[in-house]
């Protein structure tokens, strides 16, 4: 048992270390208190090379939705509040929209340059 939570763990470690390699995040905006939030809101990260970002939620209610505007920019895989979007080697900006059960939207970009 003790061998399954600690390799869950770093399974857990390895994909927060993934998310930070390689971007640049600029949360200048502080949103609504209580409003639906996506963490980071805004990333850079460099075209050219495939990248994978880990996006959490927070604020919201029940289940969430997760898309993305331009699929040959990338993709997006969720589980819950959480979501790992992967790169193309394709430039351009790419938006995550984010929904809650209670139909609160927020959206995130990704600079891919």
């Amino acid at each position: 048992m003790k061998k399954a939570v600690f390799t869950i763990a770093m399974v857990l470690g390895l994909v927060s270390i993934i998310g930070l390699v390689g971007c640049e995040s600029e949360d200048d905006d502080d949103p609504s208190p209580g409003a639906l939030v996506i963490t980071p809101s805004e990333v850079a990260i460099p075209a050219g090379t495939i990248t994978n970002v880990l996006f959490a939620a927070s604020n919201g209610t029940g289940n969430y939705t997760w898309n993305i505007d331009i699929p040959a920019l990338g993709s997006i895989v969720s589980s819950g509040a959480s979501a790992i979007y992967t790169s193309t080697t394709n430039a351009g900006i790419n938006y995550i929209h984010l929904t809650d059960s209670s139909n609160n939207t927020t959206t995130a970009s990704i600079q891919q340059q």
